[in-house]
């Protein structure tokens, strides 16, 4: 069970209530329902946020020995995503979530205050793989046995994490502006 005053807090990234924040206590709440019906708890804009259904999705609020949230789509026409994924059923709710209602539609973050210590954030994953959003990378060995990361976007050189012979000297040669005699090597 959860101490009195504790709140639920819904904070808008986007759409027709961007910036707003939605706080509801607990007691008593057994579900936040979220869509363009103004009867809905969190009640969209009907021009503005239409990629919301008009019964779009339900927040379910668990009090019994332990606080928990789940969300659920109900069946909207464009989906609700929770954390960039497609939602299918009902799914756990935890703060600090970003939920979207429709791909492209308005996002909100989902909080609880105080948070009680059984209710912790979910754990962020980094994608080892990616180590620039929007940039690809392949990594090769270069003559000397330097490690060269070569970025696959137009536009942008490869860096060099060790340098040495003709690399070395190409770099220099290219920093002070000077031509390279080698055609191989020739400053552009």
């Amino acid at each position: 069970m959860t101490e009195s005053g504790t709140r639920i807090g819904i904070r808008h990234l986007s759409g027709s209530k961007v910036n707003q924040i939605d706080q509801f206590d607990l007691a008593g709440l057994q579900e936040i329902t979220l869509g363009r019906d103004p009867k809905s708890t969190i009640a969209f804009d009907v021009q503005r946020d239409d990629t919301v259904s008009r019964r779009h999705a339900v927040i379910r609020i668990k009090n019994d020995n332990e606080l928990y949230f789940r969300i659920a789509d109900l069946n909207s026409s464009n989906g609700t995503m929770l954390n960039g994924e497609r939602i299918g059923g009902e799914v756990e709710l935890l703060p600090d979530d970003i939920v979207e209602l429709g791909t492209g539609g308005p996002r909100f973050t989902f909080d609880v205050q105080p948070r009680p210590a059984s209710l912790p954030s979910r754990t962020r994953t980094i994608d080892r793989r990616r180590r620039h959003p929007g940039r690809r990378h392949s990594q090769c060995r270069s003559r000397d046995g330097g490690t060269q990361h070569r970025s696959r976007d137009p536009g942008t050189r490869p860096r060099n994490d060790r340098l040495g012979g003709d690399d070395a000297r190409v770099l220099d040669a290219r920093q002070a502006g000077r031509q390279i005699d080698h055609p191989a090597h020739a400053v552009r």
